[in-house]
């Protein structure tokens, strides 16, 4: 499935859910714009706008489906889980690089194994500004696993009685696909063309 560009400004969907509120008819399709493929990389709002208008006159604009606002909470969720797992994948280069940097390397393997948290707990550095900064990578590590933690149990609270709470439980029965990414697939990438209300 391709994720178009929507191209509405920092309102997002908000503006689209106001306008069928206040029962304003949108034009079919919304606007949906791949401007880099269409029309180039330069960024100039009065030409865009008017390339818009001819679109949507032709009708060559893709139609989007504006999630409902609890499918779009839970897109945020699952975002910010993202995010956390960015964090701890950056705190953990920072710390994997630390005892290099002291001449020190992990002989064994995986790294960030038990074997290999017991090795990181071992290392002391004889200057205390040393043994600050490397305290605080590992504290960064252990807060964002938390955090992941976390967002992993509210992913999976919010999933329960949501309408496709038995699309996740499907996908979960592929194989290496954990209740994360299945909620992921369907939270962020969206089915709502493919299962009805």
């Amino acid at each position: 499935m391709q994720l178009p560009e929507y191209e509405v400004g920092p309102a997002g969907y908000g503006l689209s859910r106001r306008l069928i509120g206040n029962r304003l008819s949108l034009p079919d399709p919304r606007p949906v714009v791949d401007s880099t493929a269409r029309w180039g990389r330069v960024k100039a709002d009065r030409r865009d706008s008017a390339r818009l208008a001819e679109l949507l006159r032709a009708r060559e604009l893709t139609a989007i489906w504006v999630p409902e606002v609890e499918h779009e909470a839970l897109r945020k969720l699952w975002r910010a889980r993202e995010d956390a797992v960015q964090i701890r994948m950056t705190a953990r280069r920072q710390l994997k690089a630390f005892p290099l940097r002291q001449g020190r390397s992990y002989p064994g393997k995986p790294s960030w194994s038990k074997l290999h948290a017991r090795w990181l707990a071992e290392q002391k550095f004889e200057h205390s500004d040393d043994q600050l900064a490397f305290t605080e990578c590992v504290l960064a590590i252990q807060s964002a696993d938390v955090c992941i933690e976390r967002l992993d149990r509210a992913l999976v609270q919010t999933t329960h009685g949501w309408r496709f709470e038995s699309v996740v439980a499907a996908l979960r029965m592929l194989r290496r696909n954990s209740t994360t990414s299945a909620i992921g697939s369907v939270g962020v990438v969206g089915i709502r063309p493919l299962v009805p209300k």
